[in-house]
């Protein structure tokens, strides 16, 4: 019984370490060496929070937690990168 309880700890535990590696640990302003990239990047950004906005406005039905709250989350969370970036950056940027 104590061999399946690690076998089955060393699973979860290796499924999860893959599911890290795959995260982008590259600053967010990389990249962002001119006004339009800053731009082309909030775009990318606004138009993820719109594609989750349609996600959270075709829910036909029962309201969730998943097709509710996660689309909103995710609404959320795009628009705060945009906002976030744009702070650090006017208030860190020598011009």
């Amino acid at each position: 019984m104590k061999f399946l309880r690690l076998a089955f700890a060393v699973a979860v535990v290796s499924s999860l370490t893959g599911a890290t590696s795959s995260v982008d640990s590259s600053p967010f302003y990389a990249g962002l060496d001119t006004p339009e990239s800053f731009n082309k990047q909030a775009e990318l950004h606004l138009a993820k929070a719109r594609q989750a906005l349609d996600r959270l406005l075709a829910v036909k039905g029962r309201r969730t937690a998943e097709n509710t709250l996660r689309p909103y989350d995710d609404i959320f969370l795009e628009v705060e990168d945009v906002i976030g970036s744009g702070r650090v950056i006017a208030n860190l940027h020598p011009d």
